[in-house]
């Protein structure tokens, strides 16, 4: 028995006081709004509200967003086996649950949060269209025949729209679940980094002389486990000239062995906004993979007047221009250092640099933009499901 009218027993509205489309954003937990704006008070990110998607910036749309209920007890025995059988959190959305039935249309972030709602939708009827965004799924080390890729494939097949960053990645989903796969491109808040760049721009530039006795800076940061800090700690052995920052909360702490790396595993936003500022590039090495890995810390570079120097593919090129020249095929060392001296060189910055510039605004690589493309496969899976009803009627 669908739970939706008892729901409307409760006193929930079928329809928006307002006219306007309700969106849920069903984010994992630990994401939710409150939870957002405390780490934001604190410092730790740079926008008030999740990934920067303030509701008052879509006029159009009634959006909401997932709460956080930290279980204890049976609960959350429950939960950590849940997680650990199918890899995905069930009882996050089964909290949620009057949430979503307050929603029209659900957009979740990763693969932790679509795959339970399907999940869940096989049991709880009348549930609202999802926009399932997917980003590890698709990788190739995950097309096997494990459950939870198994499950996942049997899941995603029935949302209304699958969403992903990259055309490399949209197009191994698409052949691995049988249907079509929307591309959004993320984006980032680049005001931050902006306001800081009058420092980022300065030829001279500070170089934390107490801490990295006066070597050229070089930035390295990212949390996802695409990093390829082997091949960072191969770079740094090879450049002992430069001083590496390493801003991540993954990174291994045995990388501080190497005397001209520091790991800087608790850096609020504020830490890493000063670091950008006083950074001469930023390297980003990547273990292979097809979801644009290492694209928010690209993507901060670029805001910040720092060039980046990144591993090829992966879908990260398709954000930037042909003409870049920051993109190192392989691991080989020698490139890497090469490339690096590029980057610090003055005219090299210089090419960088205007490669880049405007990048993020021409393009809508910013939180709205991103928002406004998620929107749009929110309408996209609006009119699937009406669709889908009418043939059923």
């Amino acid at each position: 028995m669908s739970i939706y009218p008892r729901l409307k027993k409760w006193g929930y509205s079928v329809q928006p006081s307002d006219g306007r489309s309700r969106v849920l954003f069903l984010f994992e937990s630990g994401r939710s709004e409150s939870t957002w704006k405390k780490r934001f008070l604190n410092g730790e990110v740079a926008d008030e509200y999740p990934y920067g998607l303030d509701p008052k910036s879509f006029d159009d749309w009634s959006i909401s967003f997932a709460r956080d209920y930290f279980t204890s007890g049976i609960w959350s025995l429950l939960r950590r086996a849940l997680r650990k059988t199918v890899r995905t959190d069930v009882i996050h959305v089964l909290f949620n649950i009057r949430s979503i039935y307050k929603s029209d249309v659900v957009i979740s972030h990763t693969e932790d949060t679509c795959v339970a709602y399907l999940l869940i939708g096989r049991f709880f009827r009348n549930l609202p269209p999802i926009v399932a965004q997917v980003v590890w799924a698709g990788e190739t080390q995950n097309l096997n025949v494990s459950l939870q890729s198994r499950l996942a494939r049997f899941s995603l097949r029935s949302a209304e729209v699958v969403v992903t960053h990259s055309t490399l990645n949209a197009a191994a989903l698409s052949q691995w679940l049988g249907r079509p796969v929307q591309v959004a491109q993320y984006g980032i808040d680049p005001s931050p980094f902006l306001r800081n760049r009058k420092f980022a721009a300065d030829s001279k530039r500070s170089h934390l002389n107490a801490e990295v006795n006066s070597a050229p800076v070089v930035i390295c940061a990212g949390n996802d486990p695409q990093r390829d800090w082997d091949l960072l700690r191969e770079i740094a052995v090879h450049r002992r000239d430069l001083s590496f920052l390493v801003c991540s909360r993954t990174a291994p702490i045995t990388l501080n062995d190497q005397v001209n790396i520091s790991v800087i595993s608790n850096a609020r936003f504020s830490d890493i906004i000063n670091i950008y500022a006083v950074s001469h590039c930023s390297v980003i090495p990547l273990k292979e993979n097809k979801h644009a890995s290492g694209l928010t810390v690209a993507l901060e570079s670029t805001a910040a007047g720092v060039p980046f120097v990144a591993t090829s593919g992966g879908g990260l090129e398709e954000y930037f221009s042909n003409s870049y020249r920051g993109f190192i095929s392989g691991d080989c060392v020698e490139d890497w250092s090469r490339a690096i001296d590029y980057a610090i060189s003055s005219d090299g910055r210089a090419d960088l640099l205007e490669s880049s510039s405007g990048l993020i605004y021409d393009r809508e690589l910013t939180n709205i933009g991103y928002g406004k493309r998620m929107l749009a496969c929110a309408s996209d899976a609006l009119s699937t499901a009406d669709s889908v009803k009418s043939e059923e009627a």
